[in-house]
């Protein structure tokens, strides 16, 4: 694959076949292994203050059931 310009279906890429791809992008997030390596990602993060007071939320559902049940426990996952 020696021409950026044409796109990847020009070359008839088959399956098996493998594609290296060197992304020169300066502001790319996979450059410095963002993509491999999540805790390089800086992510959203919100207080306790602030979730309390939204609505709709997982924890304002488990203090409703709790207030009609104080004996009532979430859910298990099953994994």
């Amino acid at each position: 694959m020696d021409d950026d310009s044409r796109k990847l279906g020009y070359y008839s890429v088959q399956n098996g076949q493998t594609i290296h791809v060197i992304d020169i992008d300066p502001h790319s997030i996979s450059r410095a292994g963002g993509l491999e390596n999540t805790d390089l990602i800086q992510k959203y993060r919100m207080s306790d203050q602030d979730y309390e007071q939204r609505k709709g939320t997982v924890r304002e559902w488990i203090r409703e059931q709790r207030d009609k049940d104080p004996e009532w426990q979430p859910p298990k996952p099953n994994m």
